[in-house]
């Protein structure tokens, strides 16, 4: 990347904070894996924990329905900045406290937390990031994902070791509470501006232009294309320049939501977390540990955790391929190159598994083959499906039906995903010899979102972002 395009301070200081809950959300998938620290440090059964985190999964996806709608009434900053102090009350309560009701407490406050970051970080990267930088910027919140995975298998791998006197859970929570409180101190005291897409809503046209020519780096006419489309949003008559309070009546156009909500380019987003959660991920994460001690005779909790941080590590490589190349070569080819890879791989997997259960392979081939497949799986989705549909819901999807279009296509996508890992409705199965048909089904719902990129999916313009503010078309094209 030419370095005339790397964004200034601010956008990429915003960018970073704007991702903080996916780096939390990455740790908290990673860290419930030692359940067993918790077992001794609250005295609870794995199936009462097990029972609970199942059930507070529905939480996560509330707070995301009430983001999308708080942050067309009350602006991304605060939200934003009151997801993290939920976030990290949750985390202070869990990890100064001892018993199972405190542990409840504290984990229901971190998920609402999670689940308003979620939403509002994404779209906020989007509306503050310039034309030309706008996909670099909008791969942080994949990248923190990572990162908080990775650093939630380092934390068991070290505090598994050292109990620290049976506190070792609540050591490990307490690890993104200084993360969160960190980046709530740097968005009250850093300049983290309101999003300029939210201000003409709020009837301050002159702030607006400030934040996107001086704070942003905007070219002046990028600056004067946003402020005209978002004149019509807000429903500001065109003459009008200055601040004014008398054309906000109802919210940039609140009343108007949910008729602009079901659009071609929604529906879009939706079946694409939808498919996202259904091409396999969580299977490769769930029989990794299975595979290993099938195939590799690896029994011990330590060599599982390494498998999934190495698996994780190439996810971190990808997201950053992805970083460097999706505003050079847009989302629909990275897209393409994505879900075809990752479709191989899942080919791969399947028929090497379903070759050594018939006897075709023996486990040492079959447990290679199987190892590069994965590595190749994740780096696949990395580079295009896992970090695209982030960013590219917030760029093609007008407001004011943004922001719960956004949220609405998360919770679907998590709701289906959390079906399918219910028992009694996988289609998948719970049986490891199951593997290989839930690799090849994988497969086959890749292949779908191929054919969706395919036919759907069009390059947002890298010069100007016309479209990407107007609600009035649907033609991203070049």
């Amino acid at each position: 990347m030419p370095s005339a395009a790397f964004p200034n301070r601010f956008a990429l200081l915003s960018s970073i904070i704007a991702s903080v809950p996916f780096f939390q959300l990455g740790y908290e998938i990673a860290v419930p894996r030692g359940i067993k620290l918790i077992e001794v440090s609250i005295g609870r059964p794995h199936a009462d924990l097990a029972e609970f985190e199942w059930e507070y999964g529905t939480l996560i996806l509330l707070a995301v329905l009430v983001a999308g709608l708080f942050i067309n009434y009350f602006g991304r900053r605060w939200p934003f900045g009151f997801g993290l102090l939920i976030y990290a009350v949750g985390a202070a309560v869990l990890s100064f406290g001892s018993t199972f009701e405190t542990f409840k407490v504290g984990r229901g406050f971190m998920i609402v937390g999670t689940g308003f970051g979620v939403v509002i970080g994404p779209i906020y990267i989007a509306e503050v990031s310039p034309a030309r930088v706008r996909g670099f910027l909008g791969s942080f919140p994949q990248l923190l994902f990572c990162f908080g995975r990775l650093s939630g298998y380092a934390a068991q791998l070290a505090f598994r070791e050292h109990h620290l006197h049976n506190r070792g859970w609540q050591v490990m929570t307490g690890i993104p509470c200084v993360v969160s409180l960190v980046s709530l101190a740097t968005l009250i005291f850093s300049g983290f501006r309101e999003s300029p897409a939210y201000l003409p809503i709020a009837g301050l046209l002159e702030e607006a232009r400030t934040v996107m020519e001086d704070d942003m780096g905007c070219p002046s006419e990028e600056a004067d294309e946003r402020i005209d489309q978002l004149k019509k949003v807000a429903n500001i008559p065109p003459y009008i320049n200055g601040n004014t309070n008398n054309y906000n009546r109802n919210k940039g156009g609140i009343d108007g939501m949910w008729s602009r909500f079901f659009n071609g380019a929604t529906v879009l987003l939706i079946l694409l977390h939808i498919l996202h959660q259904l091409t396999g991920e969580f299977i490769v994460s769930t029989y990794t540990r299975s595979i290993l001690i099938s195939l590799g005779g690896q029994h011990s909790e330590q060599s599982y955790i390494r498998a999934v941080a190495a698996l994780t590590g190439t996810r971190i490589v990808g997201s950053m391929v992805l970083m460097l190349t999706v505003d050079r070569f847009g989302r629909r080819r990275m897209m393409l190159a994505s879900t075809v890879v990752s479709m191989l791989a899942a080919v791969t997997m399947g028929v090497v598994w379903i070759a050594n259960q018939h006897g075709c392979m023996s486990d040492q081939v079959a447990f290679r083959w199987l190892a590069w497949a994965a590595i190749v799986f994740e780096a696949g989705l990395s580079v295009g499906l896992g970090g695209i549909i982030w960013m590219y819901g917030p760029e093609t999807i007008g407001l004011p039906a943004r922001a719960m279009a956004v949220a609405g296509a998360v919770l679907t996508g998590q709701e289906v995903g959390k079906m399918i890992n219910m028992k009694s409705l996988s289609i998948y199965g719970q049986s490891l010899p199951r593997f290989g048909r839930s690799m090849l089904i994988s497969a086959g719902f890749l292949l779908v979102c191929t054919l969706l990129t395919f036919a759907f999916i069009k390059d947002t313009s890298r010069e100007t972002l016309t479209d990407y503010f107007d609600p009035s078309t649907n033609d991203q094209a070049q």
